[in-house]
């Protein structure tokens, strides 16, 4: 019969050796869940932030667009000059848009002219 000298010499170190491993188990674990949820969280932050700045967007655009449909209901354009602004906000629309939305700009615009 073969026995081994460290669980025949030092049961006790036996057990404290499986309380350092478990305890470095539960910290590793306690890390991982922490970074995951880290991880979301910052996740989520840039998707509100980019939320906002889209909607933020998508309101200047209507407001200038607005400003321009009543001066062009008042009278004729005069300065085209004038439509710089909302052209601008639509250019930067088009860049931060995913492709279905400016699929849907075109199929729109297609159906109103």
């Amino acid at each position: 019969m073969i026995t081994l000298p460290l669980l025949s010499a030092a049961p006790g170190a036996i057990t404290a050796l499986a309380a350092i491993f478990w305890s470095l188990v539960g910290a590793l674990g306690s890390s991982t869940s922490t970074w995951i949820i880290q991880r979301h969280q910052d996740r989520r932050d840039l998707l509100a932030r980019k939320i906002v700045r889209r909607e933020t967007l998508y309101s200047d655009f209507i407001s200038e667009s607005a400003r321009f449909l009543v001066d062009a209901a008042e009278h004729s354009m005069g300065d085209p000059q004038n439509l710089i602004t909302a052209y601008t906000l639509l250019s930067r629309i088009r860049l931060g848009s995913s492709r279905q939305v400016l699929m849907k700009i075109r199929c729109e615009t297609s159906a109103g002219t």
